[in-house]
């Protein structure tokens, strides 16, 4: 038996998960199975050039070369760690997700009338995605040049019922609640070209945070139909409001951690990196009390506004107070649990949820150990991990 053979039967994949953030890249080298746990044999994270001020055409570029960079280290350190019996050259399966703000995101809900029963098929499907992607590709970049990354039917109804599978089935009525992602040319060339300046040309396969996010939420937690998703990253917050499991509305804004970060090296004329270390101590409980206070009246300060965002956000979606059963975060692990304590009391209020004993879950290695082999659960990257679980599904469909 050869080295390679294992991958003949195409039950296991090695595969390049790449997430490319607002703020930061990360890249992992995992086994995908079939049949099985995806294993993680490595990982990193590589910032972005911190700017003080946010100017887009240094970010693209600092987007480029910081992911060319961390797949250099992917193909001189990561392929290392790889065993003998899964080894490769060059991985089978390139899966790479993206944030805001390289993307646009869209969910519509369409609905089929005709005057008498008809039959569901293939191509009523197909013509409602394509109708509604062509309108929404056209509100959101007009006659820029885009990449359809996914497009995906939530959940269907035939006559007010219900169906997962639509197609072959009779009705007077279809609704149909889309999921559309797509994003620009240019960000699409630029991560080929990366990747192709270290490898060599292949097919990506592209989706975005908040799909991932919600269908490993889906899958690891099927017993909760109605939730809200919340990922905060470098510079955007990103929420997802599923209802009946089937994400209906997502929302992007630009309250991520390093507008904190920005805070404190305002206050205290301090470097970016000291300033993210010193938020990180605080954070966590570790930092002096004289310190910990200083930093806090300015996190608390952005607190408000963050959770005005939210609100706003949610009653855009929803005008009364939503019937949620779960809040999930995807975050930095020293935001995290500041997120959680502040959602959580959000909930309590009932400013925005209807229940008050809404359970808040973090996600994290460790939470997901159970369904992924980590290196180390307690240091993973939490996007990396939900990413990896979420590739494992998706290569194999």
């Amino acid at each position: 038996m050869g080295i390679f053979s294992s991958f003949g039967s195409k039950k296991e994949k090695l595969a390049i998960i790449v997430d490319v953030g607002s703020a930061s890249i990360g890249v992992a080298l995992a086994l995908l199975r079939k049949d099985g746990e995806p294993t993680v044999f490595y990982s990193r994270r590589k910032e972005m050039p911190f700017q003080s001020t946010l100017h887009f055409e240094k970010f693209f570029k600092g987007m480029g070369t910081t992911l060319t960079a961390a797949l250099r280290d992917v193909a001189s350190q990561g392929m290392l760690r790889v065993p003998r019996e899964y080894a490769r050259s060059i991985p089978d399966e390139v899966v790479c997700v993206l944030g805001a703000p390289w993307h646009a995101l869209a969910t519509k809900t369409v609905t089929v009338k005709r005057g008498e029963p008809f039959t569901i098929t293939n191509d009523i499907l197909e013509q409602s995605l394509e109708r509604e992607a062509a309108s929404f590709r056209e509100k959101a970049f007009g006659t820029e040049s885009v990449i359809l990354l996914e497009k995906h039917v939530m959940r269907a109804t035939v006559n007010g019922y219900p169906i997962s599978v639509p197609q072959g089935k009779h009705g007077e009525e279809l609704s149909l609640v889309l999921y559309l992602s797509f994003a620009p040319e240019y960000v699409v060339r630029i991560i080929r070209e990366s990747y192709a300046r270290v490898f060599h040309e292949t097919r990506i396969t592209f989706h975005s945070h908040l799909f991932s996010f919600f269908s490993v939420v889906r899958d690891l937690w099927p017993h909760i139909d109605d939730s809200l998703l919340v990922r905060m990253s470098g510079e955007v917050v990103e929420i997802g409001l599923v209802a009946d499991g089937a994400l209906r509305d997502v929302l992007s804004f630009p309250m991520g951690t390093n507008i904190f970060v920005r805070d404190i090296m305002k206050a205290r004329n301090i470097s970016p990196l000291e300033a993210k270390s010193l938020l990180s101590v605080v954070l966590t409980g570790k930092g002096s009390r004289e310190v910990s206070a200083e930093v806090f009246k300015l996190v608390r300060n952005r607190e408000e506004i963050l959770l005005r965002a939210i609100r706003k956000a949610l009653s855009s979606i929803s005008p009364v107070p939503f019937l949620l059963q779960g809040i999930f975060i995807s975050a930095d692990p020293a935001f995290a649990g500041w997120l959680k304590s502040i959602l959580a009391k959000e909930a309590l209020l009932g400013t925005v949820f209807a229940d008050a004993s809404v359970p808040v879950h973090v996600l994290s290695g460790e939470t997901l150990a159970p369904h992924i082999k980590l290196p180390n659960p307690r240091e993973e990257d939490t996007f990396l991990t939900v990413e990896t679980i979420f590739a494992d599904r998706a290569v194999f469909l």
